[in-house]
């Protein structure tokens, strides 16, 4: 056993999670620390046991498949490989949901809501009230984006509503402070009209090209209908060259279930299919940007 530890201690120091002290002992590293939040945890177990199963079984599958690109209909690598695609598996295996659901909270712990989006002046220059929709978070999970968007700006008037399956908000007893839930899925029509901004957080970079434009042509057309209104889109947005090797690493790990993470030339080619085009793309801190 003390041999075993040894291994994977000398693994985790190789790769900068801990670090020797004096006594002997080891101390996390700030890159370790995070390993301390259980939604932390959680991610790691959804690559684990949800993802790397597949991305290992990615060769044999795509030879037996005819190298062809994985949408929505021809099915993923994860389908090839375990038999079931991501999104039904977690459907019928509620504890998995549950660790997807924390494990999607923890890419951005401790900055949730990203600072890439100046939600304070950009909504504030709206003069919302009380009654009007502010934003709309599609396929926005159990509201802990919207929550923290509530709690770090707290002058914003507005509702805030987050959609995604029924199924999703079964696991919780109430919807945030602030925050309401409703029943939908982002492959039919948009149901909320006269919105400040429609949201989708970590949404595209888990689809095709094919399956983002079956999706975004269900708001499409009510953006055409409110010319006033915003849509918002956070993943990457990698360069076109020189990529890290973070950002191919996390490329790589949508593959399975058919996403990939987008550079800016793939991201207008995508928004041209459904007849949208970039107005700016805001950075701030944390890896992801807000296409506007």
């Amino acid at each position: 056993m003390l041999r075993i530890s040894a291994r994977v201690f000398r693994q985790l120091l190789a790769a900068n999670i801990l670090v020797e002290t004096p006594g002997p002992g080891f101390a996390l590293t700030p890159l370790g620390l995070p390993y301390l939040n259980p939604d932390h945890r959680a991610f790691n177990n959804l690559m684990f046991v949800d993802i790397m199963p597949s991305i290992m079984a990615m060769p044999r599958t795509l030879k037996e498949h005819g190298y062809k690109a994985p949408t929505k209909e021809t099915g993923t690598p994860y389908k090839w490989a375990h038999g079931e695609e991501l999104w039904t598996w977690l459907g019928s295996h509620p504890d998995r949901a549950m660790n997807m659901i924390a494990g999607m909270r923890s890419h951005n712990a401790g900055n949730v809501s990203g600072d890439a989006y100046p939600w304070g002046v950009e909504l504030g220059k709206l003069n919302l009230k009380d009654d009007d929709i502010a934003i709309v978070d599609v396929a926005g999970g159990q509201g802990h984006i919207m929550e923290e968007i509530r709690k770090r700006n707290p002058e914003l008037k507005g509702r805030f509503i987050v959609q995604d399956l029924a199924s999703t908000f079964e696991a919780v007893p109430s919807p945030p402070k602030g925050v309401e839930f409703m029943a939908h899925d982002m492959f039919f029509p948009q149901p909320v009209k006269g919105v400040a901004i429609y949201y989708y957080r970590h949404i595209v970079h888990d689809w095709s090209d094919a399956d983002c434009t079956a999706f975004l042509a269900q708001i499409v057309p009510v953006l055409k209908e409110q010319p006033r209104s915003k849509l918002l889109l956070v993943d990457l947005v990698l360069p076109d060259t020189n990529v890290t090797m973070q950002e191919a690493i996390r490329d790589i790990s949508m593959f399975p279930i058919g996403g990939m993470e987008r550079n800016e030339t793939q991201w207008k080619e995508l928004l041209a299919k459904s007849e949208l085009k970039i107005k700016k793309i805001w950075r701030g801190s944390e890896p992801e940007a807000c296409v506007e």
